[in-house]
């Protein structure tokens, strides 16, 4: 097959589980090319055939400059309307026989779903667009009416537009059973779900010394759960030592992460609906146990007692399990082993990678057929 993928996705685990699909797909024989707007795609030439880069460059908003934000909420937004018509019409030029969408870190359903003459796939690693959709991340009590007022109408203008963008979508993918029940609750549309894999010839056990008790890898956005990892950490007794990597502050390669994994005892997931959760998937490959919230995503790779714990959002609970698995080294490796294990045979990239070839086939085949018909 002949297949397009289009993402504006920044550095992170949605990003690295599309280009690992793009890999799968280029390996058994499908052309694959890239389109993108991000300029930095160098490091990315292993998975696709041929790479599109489309120069857009957004401006930064900190926060306190309203017309910085004003900008983004209008003008931005029209300029990345125009690029994604252009970008479309060269896809259609090329004449792929699917195009692989992803979200946008800009607007989460892309405007390009609007224009291409394909079939498209929409990939959804988020069961929505959080920003609009849930509520309490909107509760700043100290803003003013009318930036109260603004952020309200902001939101109701993206949330049509999302709206708009998704309907154009011919098939939906969604990484896991939450995202695809939740994003059938908001949108009214129940998509079909491939997981992403892991690398598990990459992610392996090494015999390093353990430097960390806890792992803990996400950012200051309360959504990663970084302010209730610390809470877990003030409620424990045996005074561990943490590792924490938040993005804001520094980037680890793959190499790195293999590394940090490996001279970790516990990896910590804590963050709100997380809707599959690669890095627990990665670590879990190094054989090291997963301590998470049992919601979302985090039900589907851990199993509970077996390859880590799923724990209710409760932070002394939290405290008292991993001070109990850090004082309990064998029940701590034997997670870890089985872990591993489960990663290997359930999980692997190769797995996963024939598993969404065999539905983008078919799904091209029905809507060929289909076409015919009509």
């Amino acid at each position: 097959m002949k297949i397009a993928f289009y993402h504006e996705l920044h550095k992170g685990g949605a990003r690295r589980g599309t280009n690992e699909f793009a890999k799968q797909l280029k390996n058994r024989g499908n052309l694959v090319d890239l389109y993108t707007i991000d300029p930095i795609i160098k490091e990315e030439k292993e998975f696709y055939v041929n790479r599109y880069s489309y120069k857009f460059i957004p401006k930064k908003w900190m926060g306190r400059n309203p017309r910085v934000r004003l900008y983004k909420d209008t003008i931005e937004l029209f300029k990345l309307f125009i690029l994604n018509r252009k970008i479309a019409k060269d896809i259609n030029r090329r004449k792929y026989d699917l195009v692989y969408v992803t979200a946008s870190q800009f607007i989460e359903s892309p405007f390009i779903l609007n224009f291409i003459n394909s079939p498209t796939f929409f990939y959804c690693n988020d069961p929505y667009y959080r920003i609009i959709y849930e509520p309490e991340l909107f509760k700043d009590k100290n803003l003013n009416f009318f930036k109260i007022k603004y952020e309200q109408v902001n939101r109701i203008i993206r949330k049509n537009l999302d709206r708009w963008n998704i309907s154009r979508a011919n098939y939906i993918i969604s990484i896991s059973k939450f995202t695809r029940d939740m994003f059938a609750k908001v949108y009214g549309k129940k998509g079909d779900i491939v997981y992403c894999g892991v690398d598990t010839t990459h992610f392996v056990p090494k015999d390093l010394s353990k430097e960390y008790d806890l792992l803990f890898i996400g950012s200051y956005d309360f959504l990663d759960g970084y302010s209730f990892f610390q809470e877990v950490v003030g409620e424990m007794k045996s005074n561990p030592k943490t590792r924490t990597i938040l993005f804001e502050n520094e980037w680890l390669s793959d190499k790195e992460l293999l590394e940090t994994y490996n001279k970790s005892r516990v990896f910590v997931s804590v963050s709100y609906r997380e809707p599959l959760g690669l890095v627990p998937m990665e670590v879990m490959c190094c054989e090291i146990p997963v301590v998470a919230v049992d919601e979302a995503g985090h039900k589907e790779t851990i199993i509970n007692n077996k390859t880590g714990y799923l724990l209710k959002r409760d932070a002394k609970l939290f405290a008292k399990k991993i001070d109990y698995l850090l004082n309990h080294n064998e029940i701590l490796m034997q997670m870890g082993r089985n872990a591993r294990r489960i990663m290997v045979e359930k999980w692997d990239w190769s797995v996963k990678g024939k598993e969404l070839e065999n539905y983008l086939f078919e799904k091209v085949k029905q809507h060929k057929n289909k076409t015919i018909r009509q």
